[in-house]
């Protein structure tokens, strides 16, 4: 049997929860979206413009040759 108190403090270095480390729920239609609008696909999270805009440029670049 256990004595520990369910209100027993808690220890001050603690990781971070499920919640705080969890992606953003749009991400995903966010990253469909740019596919279904530029055609490329963006898989690294958090999408930055300058990955976009990145990806833009290598797909105009590769069609070119």
């Amino acid at each position: 049997m256990s004595t520990a108190s369910p209100m027993a403090p808690r220890p001050k270095h603690r990781r971070p929860t499920k919640a705080l480390r969890r992606a953003d729920p749009a991400a995903p239609a966010i990253a469909n979206a740019i596919y279904d609008a530029v055609g490329i696909r963006i898989s690294k999270l958090p999408i930055k413009s300058e990955a976009v805009l990145a990806a833009i440029i290598a797909k105009v670049r590769q069609a070119v040759e």
